[in-house]
């Protein structure tokens, strides 16, 4: 959830190049926010601006700017890191309620389904969540960064032109996607050699998700975009709402319980995919009644008319983004169908080390998303003199937390991974295994994504796409394969440390040393 999972737009509309951003015009008395080049000391922070403004839409069509409103200045002005531990804890908490429902959907399935079901889970969790969620999170995750640098440098009407566009986006992609996947689903699931016991179940239930992602897409791109404006509780309730729903609904549909179709593995994905859609529209409401600074109220709707500038910069953004995804995502898939070759215990044995991998992972995705929108506010503000201490403290918080995870999950990992795998044996063997193994590579990567939120919070996108990309397939895939012959299945298992001390190592390299602090968020 990834996330991952969840960056600049520097104040001035105008881009260094000289290009015209999206056409807003500035208000009077408002001044631009100043960019700087690497090694120069920053400037302070400008102005509220003041008065109103209009603003041009795809088309001519002008509407006015939305009236200034008070901006909470925590993320700019609070100490670091409490105020990144306040920000992040509604975030980690919520990636907690993930797993937790998580393990509570997968402890449904392989109670009432079985391995099997267990098994085509975790590929559909792969193939939608890591590959078709892909393409709608790069377009999210650069929203968030430019409502963030919008928020920081006080500038309303730029931010609901992003959130309009975006709105539009994630609708219709949702729908092309999910149609899409329906399509090719048989073709994917073959492609990963999906173990025959599962393939039925896995068609299933991979339809059923593409469908439900019609609704559950929309609803966490808005939960990205509002932590944009540095509310982190909004979303943490919401998706609180939408996983209680699910644990009702879910489970109801897989069983056919209280007069509901028994609808088998497929129900669990309605059932989260009806959840969502209950969600979604108490979020939209609540929002709306609120006037949450992303809402848009009556006379602000013609920000739902895409404007073609900034949906150009949104896609030059949060493309490379989207690519990393999917092509992390084809990693998994690589690796998926290794782990099938070696049979029905690997496969249930990985399936489950897995969910435990999520409690791991959690914090370290909550972290870099907060991290990723604290550094786009601060730069947004012109405050690029906290930016580098944000940076290593983030890190050190992260490496800490993920440590003591997975410490504990060394610890007690053969009673965890029994809540899965009840009747042990050699499935329960292997496990414990991969863990072993595959748990501590979770530190670096944690030292990672913290330092990919910060750059890409300055609209450096494409460097850490390129460095991710390459250590998954030039150096983790490579190793696995050719490192087979010599480990059987553990030079699998020993691929992921190899890939995330590599990706760690380059990524510092391109913050220590790249030119990501001389880009700017809205360079067309």
């Amino acid at each position: 959830m990834t996330d991952t999972t969840d960056q600049n737009i520097a104040g001035n509309p105008q881009t260094v190049s000289g290009e015209t951003a999206p056409p807003v015009t500035k208000p009077s008395g408002a001044s631009p926010t100043p960019q700087i080049a690497d090694g120069q000391k920053p400037p302070a922070p400008g102005p509220q601006a003041k008065g109103v403004g209009v603003v041009n839409l795809t088309g001519g069509e002008q509407i006015s700017e939305p009236a200034p409103q008070s901006f909470d200045r925590r993320l700019v002005e609070g100490p670091i890191v409490p105020t990144l531990l306040t920000f992040s804890l509604p975030l980690v908490w919520s990636s907690l309620m993930h797993s937790v429902v998580g393990t509570y959907s997968a402890a449904w399935v392989g109670q009432v389904i079985g391995p099997a079901g267990l098994t085509a889970v975790v590929i559909c969790n792969v193939i939608i969540w890591m590959m078709l969620m892909s393409a709608i999170m790069g377009m999210a995750t650069a929203s968030n960064i430019f409502i963030a640098q919008a928020y920081g440098a006080q500038k309303l009407a730029q931010m609901k032109t992003v959130t309009g566009t975006s709105i539009v986006f994630v609708l219709i992609g949702s729908l092309v996607l999910a149609v899409l996947g329906w399509i090719f689903t048989p073709a994917l699931v073959s492609l990963i050699s999906t173990p025959l016991e599962a393939y039925a179940q896995t068609i299933v239930y991979l339809r059923a998700s593409c469908v439900a992602s019609v609704a559950i897409f929309p609803f966490v791109f808005m939960t990205i975009m509002i932590r944009g404006t540095g509310d982190a509780r909004t979303p943490l309730i919401f998706t609180a709402i939408w996983l209680a729903f699910f644990c009702l609904i879910g489970p109801a549909l897989l069983v056919g319980a209280v007069g509901l179709p028994k609808l088998g593995l497929a129900g669990m994905a309605y059932g989260g995919g009806l959840s969502a859609a209950i969600a979604l529209v108490m979020l939209l409401t609540w929002t709306h009644v609120q006037r949450h600074a992303i809402s848009l109220q009556k006379d602000e709707l013609a920000y739902l008319k895409p404007d073609r500038q900034m949906f150009s910069l949104l896609l030059k953004r949060g493309s490379p983004i989207a690519l990393e995804g999917i092509l992390i995502s084809g990693v998994y898939l690589f690796l998926l169908s290794m782990v099938n070759r070696y049979g029905a215990e690997t496969s249930a044995a990985y399936s489950a080390s897995t969910q435990l991998w999520g409690y791991v992972q959690m914090p370290i995705g909550a972290i870099a998303a907060s991290v990723s929108s604290m550094a786009s506010q601060n730069i947004g503000a012109g405050r690029w003199d906290r930016v580098g201490e944000l940076a290593w403290k983030s890190c050190a918080v992260a490496g800490a937390i993920t440590t003591l995870l997975v410490s504990l999950i060394y610890a007690f990992g053969d009673v965890l991974l029994g809540l899965f795998l009840p009747d042990g044996g050699e499935t329960l063997l292997i496990a414990l295994r991969i863990n072993l193994l595959v748990m501590w590579s979770w530190i670096p990567l944690a030292v990672t994504l913290v330092l990919f939120g910060v750059v890409r919070a300055n609209g450096a996108m494409m460097a850490p796409a390129l460095i991710m990309i390459g250590a998954l397939w030039l150096i983790r895939i490579p190793f696995a394969e050719t490192m087979q012959p010599m480990l059987g299945s553990d030079a699998i298992w020993w691929s992921f440390p190899v890939g995330t001390i590599s990706c760690a190592a380059l990524a510092y390299a391109y913050y220590r040393w790249g030119d990501w602090r001389s880009k700017t968020l809205m360079d067309g």
